[in-house]
């Protein structure tokens, strides 16, 4: 996740700012800097990030996909715990940043500071990246989530965060919904399924059956070339002319 988060966030921050560019150009030549020139720019600066941001989710669920269909269970799970790890410090990180700027969600105008804007990108992103990830492996991932209690905080307090500002789209909002009950951060409704929970079991299966079957080839062969029939020596007498 590391260089291509890195590469995605350059991208958002470098997409982002030509928005602004761009709307503040088209209202100052339209108006006289009124507030709804500001607001009209605000709002569109806004319907460009939740564009870079359903680009990104895309990618972000190829990633899921890859993680949750892993053959090699141990190269999974290193894989998995290397990546919780990053994605809490970050997520961490992103929040000190978000704090100290003085930036409300749902409140504030979308925020023209560098930096704030990369720690909001960096929220929402990875909320929704981990959201995805536990609804599907809710074994592997939830049993370590719930045995970290800093991970337990700065979740909820993300998923809050994320729910305020108002810049994701329908389909993540519904994750988050999950998400939360999947965690009983939020009290599960009645009819409330984890419509991903199956998937994990048959993964596993499917995954057990084929690292076993695999293993079964590889002995065979192994059996084969043991019991092959060896040739003629090339070191024979030496017949005498």
């Amino acid at each position: 996740m590391g260089e291509k988060s890195e590469k995605l966030t350059v991208i958002f921050i470098l997409f982002a700012a030509a928005a602004v560019a761009s709307v503040a150009l088209a209202a100052e030549s339209d108006g006289d800097g009124s507030t709804t020139d500001n607001f009209d720019m605000d709002t569109a600066v806004k319907e460009a990030y939740r564009k870079m941001f359903r680009s990104n989710r895309a990618q972000q669920m190829q990633a899921v996909q890859f993680l949750s269909t892993m053959d090699d269970v141990e190269k999974q799970t290193k894989t998995i715990d290397m990546l919780l790890t990053k994605l809490f410090q970050v997520l961490l990180e992103s929040k000190a940043e978000i704090s100290s700027s003085g930036y409300v969600p749902g409140v504030s105008s979308f925020p023209t500071d560098t930096h704030v804007r990369e720690a909001l990108s960096k929220i929402l992103e990875n909320t929704a990246f981990f959201s995805d990830l536990l609804l599907r492996m809710p074994s592997l991932i939830g049993t370590r989530f719930k045995k970290n209690n800093e991970w337990q905080v700065i979740f909820r307090w993300s998923l809050n965060f994320c729910g305020e500002t108002q810049l994701v789209d329908e389909e993540t909002a519904q994750t988050f919904d999950l998400v939360g009950q999947e965690l009983e951060i939020i009290p599960r409704r009645a009819n409330y399924v984890n419509p991903f929970r199956d998937t994990e079991a048959k993964v596993r299966a499917a995954t057990a059956a084929a690292a076993a079957a695999a293993e079964a080839k590889k002995q065979a062969e192994k059996s084969k070339r043991r019991k092959a029939p060896r040739g003629p020596s090339l070191g024979g007498r030496k017949t005498e002319l």
